[in-house]
């Protein structure tokens, strides 16, 4: 990467989160290289324990991890914002909260539940890939 580049990793999930982090750590000393991250939400979600949150086991913050103070400081922004498209001709990412430039972009959004045109399964099935998931079939 040439100076003054802008790299930006929309989604802080595993796949995301990893990323950034690689990149930050090798461009630590590399002021010209900024970093932003874009998530949904403000923290990343540990998944693998979500259905220990659905039984009671844990709480919802034993299961998350707060997303600014991994993602910022010189050189790093965090961004809080619903992805809502991407603009390949102007090369910005544009979210509910506004649109973030990048130079080079990272997609790294997770994935959404499919039911397959199952006949009922949309409306009687309990996913579980979230907090408000997890208090559902616990509620």
């Amino acid at each position: 990467m040439s100076a003054g580049k802008k790299v930006v990793v929309a989604g802080a999930g595993f796949g995301g989160l990893k990323v950034y982090r690689r990149l930050a750590k090798r461009f630590k000393n590399n002021p010209a290289i900024e970093l932003t991250l874009i998530n949904d939400v403000n923290y990343f979600l540990f998944t693998p324990l979500l259905h220990e949150v659905a039984t009671g086991s844990l709480f919802p913050e034993n299961i998350i991890v707060p997303l600014p103070p991994l993602a910022t400081g010189p050189g790093r922004q965090f961004f809080v914002g619903q992805v809502e498209s991407v603009s390949l001709n102007n090369q910005e990412v544009l979210t509910s909260r506004g649109a973030v430039k990048y130079d080079y972009l990272v997609l790294a959004l997770g994935s959404e539940n499919n039911f397959y045109n199952t006949p009922g399964a949309a409306e009687h099935a309990l996913p579980l890939k979230d907090l408000d998931d997890a208090a559902r079939i616990k509620n």
